[in-house]
């Protein structure tokens, strides 16, 4: 990793041509409220019968489920504007990363988990609870395709703080297509940013208090990393591929992850505050403000679900 690439001598960045982008196109009356963006088709080059043909045959199909908008506004107590703009997606992925938990929970503790939209509306929204990557940058990107937003998916490796990188499609990343292209992220975890990043710009950016940068990925000419900056050090959180990918794409390494240790073996939660972040990490609770951290140990089970609904809100017996 060239951190020497974070000061000043950072190579400049070269923005695709905004109309060769590949971004998704809407299907109307999938969703309520609104034409929803097919971001499984995020591009004419994916299928030979072209994204027109595609949408024509989707669309005259009935959809089951419909995501109700003003229901996930609720749970992320957001009260702001509508319109596909660059201060509607700071403030819903702001309100996304301090009121949704990252959790593993259901992985840790062997439960079925599915991915499919409504159920993650189900679990994100009417159980409260929250979910990891593969949950929630699903969810919040059927939300944000609802609100007319053009967005693409792509994969990251995520860099572990024991120094280790996950293999390609661990991670999956939102880039959103405004007026600039904005990287969106409400299922990082503890380390990632309450709001949107720009994708090209080697400046620093500051979001509620923490330091980050975006920068080429000196191991990819089509990728960039993501930094973050703690007690003055940066630390790579990970490398996004900027090529859009498919969602079945992300699958195969979605599986493996439900039965690798690294996931099934912890049980790992965390949400931004407005005064900083909590985390819980096993039986190891983590509550950070400005200037200050307290750490605890708790002592068992009922200690750790209390912690649980206190901190995070999560009853792991709440139905619908």
């Amino acid at each position: 990793m060239a951190l020497a690439a974070l000061g000043a001598e950072a190579p400049a960045l070269v923005t695709p041509d905004p109309v060769a982008l590949p971004v998704s196109a809407p299907i109307a009356g999938l969703v309520a409220g609104g034409a929803r963006a097919a971001s499984w088709w995020p591009c004419t080059q994916c299928y030979p019968g072209g994204v027109s043909a595609t949408v024509a045959a989707v669309s005259s199909t009935p959809a089951p489920w419909r995501l109700d908008v003003d229901e996930y506004f609720a749970r992320l107590g957001y009260s702001g504007s509508r319109d596909p703009s660059l201060s509607t997606l700071v403030g819903l992925h702001a309100a996304h990363r301090r009121n949704v938990p990252y959790e593993n929970l259901d992985v840790a503790l062997r439960r079925p988990l599915s991915h499919a939209p409504e159920a993650l509306f189900d679990k994100v929204v009417r159980r409260r609870r929250g979910g990891w990557c593969h949950e929630l940058n699903r969810l919040f990107a059927l939300l944000l395709e609802t609100l007319e937003f053009r967005l693409t998916y792509h994969s990251a490796r995520v860099h572990r703080v024991t120094g280790e990188v996950s293999p390609e499609f661990s991670h999956l990343v939102l880039v959103v297509h405004l007026e600039e292209r904005w990287l969106a992220d409400a299922g990082f975890g503890a380390r990632g940013p309450v709001d949107p990043l720009r994708l090209d710009t080697t400046d620093t950016q500051i979001t509620a208090g923490d330091r980050y940068k975006v920068i080429p990925d000196p191991d990819g000419s089509n990728r960039r990393m993501v930094y973050g900056a703690w007690l003055d050090a940066w630390s790579p959180l990970f490398s996004l591929d900027l090529q859009p990918r498919l969602l079945p794409e992300f699958d195969p390494r979605r599986q493996e992850q439900q039965a690798d240790p690294w996931w099934t073996e912890r049980r790992m939660t965390s949400i931004s505050t407005q005064e900083g972040r909590v985390s819980l990490d096993g039986m190891r609770l983590v509550v950070t403000r400005p200037g200050t951290r307290e750490e605890r140990l708790l002592a068992d089970d009922a200690d750790w679900r209390a912690a649980l609904t206190e901190h995070f809100g999560i009853d792991l017996e709440r139905k619908s």
